[in-house]
C-alpha cells in the first residue's frame, strides 16, 4: 500500500494528463486516481499511524520507544507540512503520540483535499468532458473553428463518458466530510 501511494502521489503531482486525454484515456486515469484517493482516504481516516510502522517508513518517521515520542526528520513530506507556517524550520521535530496522530490525520486530509480539488479543476478543463454538441447532433461543425472535441459517440464512448462522470462524482464525494468541516469552521468565524 505504501509503495502504491508514493507512486500514485507522484503520478498525480501534475494533472495535465487529464486535459488532452480522450474519454477512454480519461476514464482510465480517473480509475487510477480513484484507487489513489481510496488509499489516501484510508490512511487519513482509518489507519492508526501510531501503531503502524509502515506509516513511519512512508513518511520518514522514527518512533523512539524509550522516550515514547515520534521524531520527524527533515526533507520529508510530513516535515514540510509541519514546518509550513514556522518562521524558523526545526531540523528535527519531536511529537507525542497524541500530537503525532492529530498532525498525521490533518496532513493527509489536507493532501486528499488538495489533490481532489486539483483533479476537479483539471477535469473541468478536460476536452473529453466537453464534446462539441453541434457535431454530435448535426455533424456540421467545422473542427478548425471549434475548440471542442469532435466525436461521434458509439456505445463504448458513451460507456466511458458515463464511467468518467460517475468516477468524478465518487472521487469528489471522498472529501465531503473535510469540506463540511471547513464550511463549519468558516461559518463559526463569520456567525
Amino acid at each position: 500500500m505504501n509503495a502504491a501511494l508514493l507512486c500514485l502521489d507522484y503520478c498525480f503531482t501534475d494533472g495535465s494528463s487529464f486535459l488532452d486525454a480522450d474519454i477512454t484515456q480519461l476514464a482510465q486515469l480517473l480509475q487510477k486516481f480513484f484507487d489513489y484517493v481510496g488509499i489516501l482516504h484510508t490512511l487519513a481516516f482509518f489507519v492508526d499511524p501510531a501503531a503502524d510502522d509502515r506509516v513511519w517508513s512512508l513518511l520518514g518517521i522514527r518512533y523512539a520507544k524509550e522516550a515514547q515520542h515520534f521524531v520527524i526528520h527533515p526533507r520529508t513530506f510530513f516535515h514540510k507540512f509541519l514546518s509550513r507556517d514556522a518562521q524558523v524550520v526545526n531540523p528535527r521535530i519531536v511529537m507525542s503520540k497524541e500530537e503525532f496522530i492529530a498532525a498525521f490525520r490533518h496532513c493527509l486530509q489536507d493532501r486528499l483535499l488538495e489533490r481532489v480539488r486539483q483533479e476537479n479543476i483539471f477535469c473541468r478543463q478536460a476536452k473529453a468532458f466537453d464534446p462539441c454538441l453541434r457535431h454530435i447532433a448535426l455533424q456540421d461543425c467545422d473542427p478548425s473553428q471549434c475548440l471542442r472535441q469532435h466525436v461521434l459517440p458509439d456505445e463504448s464512448w458513451i460507456g466511458h463518458w458515463l464511467m468518467a462522470h460517475i468516477l468524478q462524482v465518487v472521487i469528489y464525494d471522498s472529501i465531503s466530510w473535510i469540506n463540511a468541516r471547513e464550511d463549519t469552521e468558516i461559518n463559526r468565524r463569520y456567525a
